[in-house]
Order: C-alpha cells, then sequence, then structure tokens
C-alpha cells in the first residue's frame, strides 16, 4: 500500500478564499550523513529520462481507484484531495512554484481497448492547433456532441483514440515555510484548464515586465462541481499573500525561487520529463465528465 501523509483534516475548498492556506507537507528529502565525494552519483547519472520520470500531483475524483479500491487503494485518500503519484502523499492545499509548463494534445487509447498514451504533439508558443485536432473539433460540432468528446476517427470504435487538451505544469513543491520539498507534475485538462488560464491571466495582467513563472507560488484547493453527468472536483488556484501576485513574489535569493529556476532548466534542457507510467492515472485529475469540457 502506497505510504501517505495526509495534512490536517479539512473539507476541501468551497469558496475561492479558502484556498490561501499554504500545503502541509513531509519532507521528501534530507541531508546525506556523509559526504561521498568522487563516489557522488555513481549508479545515477546515466540514468535514462524515463527512469528520472517526476511523479504526478493529481486531483482524486469519486471514482478514482485510491478513493474506492479495490485495487489502488490508499488508505485516508478522499475525493478532492491531491495525491502524489510518486510518494503516495495527500494533500487538502498545496502550495507550489510552477516553473514551466507544456501545451499538447495527448491521443489517448480508450480503457476497453488497453487504455494508454499513444502520442503527444506539443503546441509552441502562440501556434495554432495541429489540423488533425481541429478537425476533431468540426466532427464533433457536426455531429452535435459535447464539446470536449474528440477522438482521431468515430468515437468509441476500435481502432479511434480519444484526444485531449493538455497542459503539464512543472512545479516544485513547498512547505509551511515555503522550502522546496520535492518535484512534480501538476497535470491540468478538460474543466481544469479553466483555473490554469485564469491564475496565469491574472498574474501577467498585474505586474510589468516579464518575470519568469518561477517567480509565484500559487496555492492550490478544490471545488466540488456537479451537473446531470455527474460530480467531480475542479481545482482553485490563489497567490498565498493575500491572493495578491506581487506581495505574493519570491525572493530570487530564497530556496523557493532557485529549485523553480533549476526545475525549469532541467526540463528545458530534456533532463527531466513526466513520468509516463502514471500519466494515465492523472489524466483523470480535475476532469469533468467526458465530453464536458470548456471551450476556450
Amino acid at each position: 500500500m502506497a505510504k501517505t501523509t495526509t495534512t490536517k483534516t479539512t473539507a476541501p475548498a468551497t469558496d475561492a478564499n479558502q484556498a490561501q492556506v499554504p500545503a502541509t507537507t513531509k519532507k521528501m528529502e534530507v541531508a546525506l550523513p556523509f559526504d561521498y565525494g568522487e563516489d557522488s552519483g555513481a549508479g545515477t547519472n546515466d540514468m535514462s529520462q524515463q527512469e528520472r520520470g517526476l511523479p504526478f500531483l493529481k486531483i482524486l475524483q469519486p471514482l478514482s481507484p485510491e478513493v474506492v479500491g479495490p485495487q489502488g487503494m490508499v488508505a485516508g485518500a478522499k475525493a478532492g484531495q491531491f495525491y502524489n503519484t510518486g510518494t503516495g502523499e495527500l494533500f487538502d492545499r498545496v502550495t507550489i512554484v510552477p516553473a514551466c509548463r507544456i501545451h499538447a494534445i495527448q491521443e489517448w487509447r480508450p480503457r476497453k481497448q488497453g487504455g494508454g498514451l499513444v502520442n503527444q504533439t506539443v503546441i509552441a508558443p502562440g501556434a495554432d492547433y495541429p489540423d488533425f485536432y481541429k478537425a476533431a473539433m468540426e466532427r464533433c460540432k457536426a455531429e452535435g456532441r459535447k464539446f470536449g468528446d474528440f477522438w482521431t476517427g468515430e468515437p468509441k470504435k476500435e481502432g479511434s483514440n480519444e484526444l485531449a487538451e493538455t497542459f503539464q505544469v512543472f512545479a516544485v513543491v513547498l512547505d509551511e515555510a515555503q522550502e522546496p520539498v520535492g518535484m512534480v507534475v501538476v497535470p491540468f485538462s478538460s474543466t481544469a484548464i479553466q483555473a490554469y488560464k485564469k491564475q496565469y491571466s491574472r498574474r501577467i495582467g498585474q505586474l510589468r515586465g516579464a518575470p519568469p513563472m518561477f517567480a509565484f507560488p500559487i496555492t492550490m484547493a478544490t471545488v466540488q462541481t456537479s451537473n446531470d453527468d455527474g460530480t467531480w472536483f475542479t481545482p482553485v488556484i490563489e497567490f498565498p499573500v493575500e491572493n495578491n501576485p506581487l506581495k505574493s513574489a519570491l525572493d530570487p535569493k530564497s530556496n523557493a525561487y532557485r529549485a523553480g529556476k533549476e526545475l525549469h532548466g532541467l526540463v528545458k534542457g530534456g533532463h527531466v520529463k513526466a513520468d509516463e507510467a502514471a500519466a494515465e492515472s492523472a489524466r483523470e485529475g480535475g476532469a469533468a465528465p467526458a465530453g464536458e469540457t470548456s471551450a476556450f
């Protein structure tokens, strides 16, 4: 069973103002008791990107296996919590430093056909959606299906795969003292994209110049959403200090800022990427029922 670290028990945030409480986490790294000198890194410095994959920080949904089992159930897990797929830790609220993001269209094999990520097409900054995705949107509209029910071919037919827009945010997890305690990938897809874009727009709209992404920590909680198709949880994102980006800005000399900058360099240099083995599990985090996404 996965190791878990729970926060102080509180209900998931149902109001934006509740998202200002910093995370409570267990330290994931400790100082080594010895200096290994010239032996440092031996046996690990040639590890592949696949072996260095960062875990996901996903939102548990009412039907997540970590919540309902029978396989994969995590003790104490509740819908609406954040779950670290690498450490098994649970958070009601968590503060992170976004370092960089990857915007992509992902192609998924349906779970009934074995599941798995088939392909990921990265969208460059300022670029339009790829033609195959625009064609899938047009088919969806012409056939009167709900926005977001995008497929490479005929929906739910063998050989046809699902298409989904996603923003993968590579981030540093902070503790209550705003000290870095680990690195994760936070996936924003489906209706969760709205929360991501709203936070990004506020930061860009209120500040002059071009500060780096890792200059601003954010605190995340969740809110429950329901409609005729079901109930799910989406992220609520705010800046930690009075929900003000300027007051929340990190000192460039702080460990949190330095960790964010380091992670940014690792991702851009191709040294780390998301843990592909956990990608499908993280796919549900913050997502609405199938075909119930928001148009942007």
